[in-house]
């Protein structure tokens, strides 16, 4: 059995919930009452003021004709500022406050805040399972300078299996009729559904159709419910939704130099170029390009030359660095891309220190998985440098002798795959099975450990069977040629000896990796000096085995060193002086 995969059972089957009902605002991202009650404490305006006007308390004020969509956002701000100066002069304030409000409050529809910790949790259950559902009191957003609140819904959308938006639907809570509506729709009865509330009235609306309700305090209390009701840890990191060969779109480019180079993009925004490693192709990034892409990022996987549905040009040369960033560029430019984030893993991450270093006018920031940068000799080339004493790196000299790692990992695509991307974590299997450093004492990287090789853990078997099926049609052949150019890349290099590279940079460090070790990263920012390092306690495919905090960190750091100015990630209730007046606002709204 898939030790991570395949044991996502439907648990679904044994309990007596089928489906969790969310509300947007409150519940999947900041609360607008929390909001408004911020403005009003922040500008020493009365109480209740700027709550009272967005009342929906009679059907044809804008309030209320705003999210059963018979109104726009922008429809809605005029009628909105009439009705505020109104009650600006009738309480006597100042002008200046109320140009000061209307600001503040288009403000603070770009800046809610995603509820990450229970976004997590919900991805966690659908991982088991589970369906959710987003019912939403939303409006059509098409009011300018908002664009930052369309985003947000679309990437707390994107998490949810089914989305109903009042404004759409042309029915709004606290209307019964909202829940019948969705149930209807998603095929569920009322007993199957448990419905997260911001409002202690819509929750008491809910329940008297018999859903079970948990009225929204804070993250950890929302969590804490639900773990109890299905007796399921929910801290756990889930696995976030992955992307298929139908959810992106497929292109190729031709390069200046007639290769063709293929790709997988997805969303919009500021460029991210993902760069895989060996033996893979753009499907190792399938959790991150959703991720990324939601994020507010053009995120762009390719297929290297010599893998997947890339060109396979048949000499060693053809596989050199300065090539392979040479084709990352091309791209870029035939995509009209003027620069990018770089993003790598193993090989790819080799690739995108060196796009850094020698295109940095193209380079906005890179990311490394595994792969620390390290400034080349002046007088030799890696291989050259530790031939005496390879060590773990002996499988490189392996490498060397063309023919012979190829024909000996195409005997068994299954058995290769199992060996490249086995569990090497400190309770695998693999573990202490297999050497890296005795390869070519052993005769090859299969000989001398068990026939037999587990299935790794980290794909599913139709996965594994798309890794088996691409690289049958290109052989392992081309991949093995990058690491047969360590001498002409080193010649190519010597240029840029006493370069720095200068752009913001992540490391993200697997603790179990066999080859590349955290002291591999010691003094890095002497030539690295805008660095971030994290590590995670897996091994070497950090992307496949911990999908999901890599994205996190991925998302942090992305967010300080260059943001989408799309999506803000943070908790339910940001503490604050006015926390204490919202738990009564709520109950009365």
């Amino acid at each position: 059995m898939n030790k991570y995969r395949d044991k996502l059972l439907p648990f679904f089957k044994f309990s007596k919930y089928k489906v969790i009902i969310c509300d947007y605002f409150g519940v999947m991202c900041t609360p607008m009452l929390f909001k408004l009650a911020k403005i009003e404490w922040d500008y020493g305006v009365p109480r209740g003021f700027l709550i009272n006007l967005l009342k929906r308390n009679d059907p044809e004020k804008p309030a209320s004709k705003i999210l059963l969509g018979k109104l726009t956002l922008a429809e809605t701000m005029p009628l909105f500022q009439k009705a505020l100066i109104q009650s600006v002069k009738a309480n006597k304030m100042s002008a200046v406050a109320f140009g000061s409000i209307i600001d503040e409050f288009i403000s603070s529809i770009s800046k809610l805040k995603v509820n990450l910790l229970l976004l997590r949790s919900l991805q966690r259950l659908k991982n088991l399972g589970y369906k959710t559902c987003l019912l939403a009191n939303s409006w059509i957003n098409d009011y300018r300078f908002t664009e930052c609140s369309a985003r947000t819904k679309l990437f707390i959308k994107s998490n949810f299996d089914y989305c109903f938006e009042s404004s759409q639907i042309n029915l709004a809570r606290p209307d019964i009729e909202i829940y019948r509506y969705a149930l209807d729709q998603m095929g569920f009865k009322p007993q199957e559904a448990i419905s997260i509330e911001t409002v202690e009235f819509y929750a008491e609306v809910a329940k008297s159709l018999g859903i079970t309700t948990i009225l929204a305090v804070d993250q950890p209390s929302i969590i804490q419910k639900l773990e109890s009701m299905f007796d399921i840890n929910l801290k756990t990191m889930p696995i976030p939704s992955a992307a298929s060969d139908s959810s992106v779109i497929h292109g190729q480019v031709i390069t200046k130099s007639g290769i063709r180079i293929n790709f997988v993009e997805k969303g919009s925004g500021p460029a991210i170029i993902l760069i895989h490693g060996f033996p893979h192709y753009w499907y190792s990034w399938r959790y991150q390009i959703p991720y990324l892409a939601n994020l507010g990022y053009r995120t762009i996987a390719i297929d290297l030359r010599g893998f997947g549905k890339s060109s396979c040009p048949p000499d060693l040369l053809d596989y050199t660095v300065d090539k392979i960033t040479q084709d990352v560029i091309d791209v870029m430019d035939s995509l009209f891309i003027d620069k990018a984030i770089i993003i790598g893993h193993d090989l790819g991450s080799i690739m995108a220190w060196f796009c850094a270093l020698h295109f940095p006018d193209r380079v906005l920031a890179v990311v490394s998985l595994n792969v620390p940068y390290k400034p080349q000799h002046p007088r030799k080339h890696f291989l050259s440098h530790i031939k005496r004493r390879p060590g773990r790196f002996d499988y490189l000299f392996y490498y060397q002798q063309k023919g012979k790692a190829e024909t000996e990992l195409e005997k068994d695509f299954r058995r290769s795959f199992n060996l490249f991307l086995g569990d090497y974590s400190r309770i695998g299997w693999l573990r202490n099975k297999v050497d890296f450093s005795t390869v070519r004492k052993r005769g090859g990287l299969l000989e001398g450990i068990p026939k037999e090789l587990p299935d790794t853990p980290f794909l599913r078997e139709e996965e594994l069977q798309k890794y088996i099926d691409t690289f049958k049609q290109t052989g392992f052949g081309p991949g093995l040629n990058y690491y047969r150019t360590y001498e002409h890349t080193w010649r190519w290099n010597l240029k840029f000896i006493g370069r720095k590279v200068s752009q913001p940079a992540l490391i993200v460090i697997a603790e179990d990796d066999k080859i590349f070790r955290l002291g591999g990263t010691n003094n890095m920012e002497k030539h690295v000096p805008n660095l971030t390092s994290y590590s995670l306690d897996c091994g070497h495919c950090i992307q496949l085995e911990k999908p999901g905090e890599l994205n996190e960190i991925l998302g942090r750091w992305l967010e300080r060193v260059h943001p989408s100015h799309s999506i803000t990630l943070g908790r339910i209730f940001p503490e604050s002086d006015a926390q204490a007046n919202n738990d009564s606002i709520f109950q009365h709204f």
